[in-house]
């Protein structure tokens, strides 16, 4: 299906590199281009397939436990700086409550 688009691409790389001085330069940049869109397709698609596991219940106790740090990092990631001002002072209220009850006992 894709045979003759990918041979008429690969031709025209080949033209672009004999023909053009910087023919070179732009195929590595375009072949590098290609290369990480499809790590990131890959990428996406391997973390839709760890929701679905996690959903289905098929994961192991230890990979559901690095897929929910996982997430949750992603969470934060993403997250405004609003959403993380919040975070942090969530974050300082439960070390001060920490630091309360240490100083208690």
């Amino acid at each position: 299906m894709f045979l003759p688009f990918i041979i008429l691409v690969v031709l025209g790389f080949l033209m672009l590199v004999v023909f053009v001085p910087y023919g070179g330069i732009i195929m590595a940049s375009v072949t590098f281009a290609v290369v990480i869109l499809q790590y990131l397709k890959t990428h996406r698609m391997h973390q839709e397939l760890q929701e679905i596991r996690k959903h289905l219940g098929v994961m192991k106790p230890e990979e559901e436990e690095e897929y929910d740090i996982k997430r949750q990092i992603n969470e934060v990631d993403h997250l405004g700086a609003a959403a993380i001002e919040e975070v942090n002072q969530k974050i300082e209220e439960e070390l001060a409550n920490t630091a309360d009850l240490n100083k208690k006992d």
